[in-house]
């Protein structure tokens, strides 16, 4: 990863490159959600704008939108939605496609507002196996060894740091979490 300070040097001036990082995002994405699944935005919940780059978004996102994943999370074939939104601290959230063709909006982890959430990176998982933090040995809460995504899944990440991957869990009807690296 190139250091936030060579990016401003060698590309431009930092509102520049919030503009640029932001380009790699959904404009769209708060209409969507609006219309969807409005109690998502409850309170002082709001999707990120281009001034709120910085940091690991403003670095990740020159190359890739780094608070919006989009894929098939849950299988059925069409697009779903997972996304941050930002307030004092931070909410993991997403909008699922329905046997019906409506969205459900989710949430998957509420943080405080000790956490800054620019240090939070989205990707997505590609299905296969991967094995848990907790089988590597790490000092975390007890996991499976392996878990096997049979579709695209949610890579979250705590830039330089910790990684989880939300995954739809057929039984379950609804995602997983296990953390892969600490």
């Amino acid at each position: 990863m190139i250091p936030s300070i060579l990016v401003f040097l060698l590309l431009g001036s930092a509102s520049e490159l919030q503009r640029r990082a932001f380009a790699n995002c959904d404009p769209t994405l708060r209409v969507k959600l609006s219309a969807a699944a409005p109690q998502l935005l409850s309170g002082t919940f709001r999707t990120p704008e281009a001034r709120d780059f910085d940091g690991d978004w403003l670095t990740f996102g020159l190359e890739r939108c780094a608070v919006q994943v989009h894929a098939d999370f849950n299988g059925d074939g069409r697009e779903d939605w997972i996304f941050l939104l930002i307030a004092e601290g931070f909410r993991l959230a997403g909008l699922i496609s329905q046997a019906d063709g409506a969205s459900v909006g989710i949430i998957l982890r509420d943080e405080p507002a000790n956490q800054h959430p620019t240090r939070y990176i989205l990707g997505v998982a590609e299905p296969g196996e991967y094995e848990s933090a907790y089988a590597k040995g790490y000092e975390v809460e007890p996991a499976p060894q392996r878990v096997r995504l049979a579709f695209k899944g949610v890579w979250f990440s705590l830039a330089e740091s910790v990684d989880w991957i939300y995954f739809w869990d057929i039984e379950k009807g609804g995602f997983t979490c296990v953390q892969i690296s600490d």
